[in-house]
């Protein structure tokens, strides 16, 4: 299968401000078998580069395995997120309801709390992982996403209001 963009995935790099830097980057996703799609270079500071790189993947695997090949490249710590069992923060036991809104797990080192979602497609529940990223940077507790995913909120406080 020919990689698509349907499985893109963008991973920012803070890489040594060189001349093969960003060569070195996108030589390691070509290698791993996906294509570059987008690139961003940005000065950053004491002699590093912040590189955002988009790149289009076969399917989901192939993604991370596009992202551990990057990785290799820059000093940052890299927080990886998924449905995937290596992924640090995971969405575990994931369904859809009626209306095709995502409820899943998310599951960190920290713990996990379960959460809804108010936006409807079952990819909604990715990009909530994206924002739960920074909590597990910060060692905290999946609910400590919470306040910055607005779209997610706690199954256990929905209630119904009175009429």
């Amino acid at each position: 299968m020919a990689p698509s963009v349907s499985y893109s995935v963008t991973a920012r790099l803070d890489v040594a401000s060189q001349g093969r830097a960003v060569s070195e980057i996108t030589r390691a996703v070509e290698h791993a078998g996906g294509v570059v799609t987008g690139l961003d270079v940005n000065s950053g500071s004491g002699g590093r580069l912040r590189v955002d790189v988009t790149c289009a993947a076969t399917d989901t695997a192939h993604a991370e395995s596009l992202v551990a090949a990057m990785a290799e490249s820059t000093r940052a710590r890299i927080v990886t997120f998924g449905r995937s069992a290596g992924a640090e923060v995971r969405a575990a036991d994931v369904r859809l309801d009626r209306l095709s809104r995502p409820r899943f797990t998310p599951t960190m080192p920290a713990g996990s709390a379960p959460v809804e979602l108010r936006l409807h497609g079952e990819h909604k529940g990715t990009n909530a992982l994206g924002a739960a990223r920074p909590a597990r940077a910060m060692r905290s507790s999946p609910s400590a996403m919470l306040p910055f995913a607005y779209v997610v909120r706690s199954p256990a406080t929905t209630r119904m209001p009175a009429p």
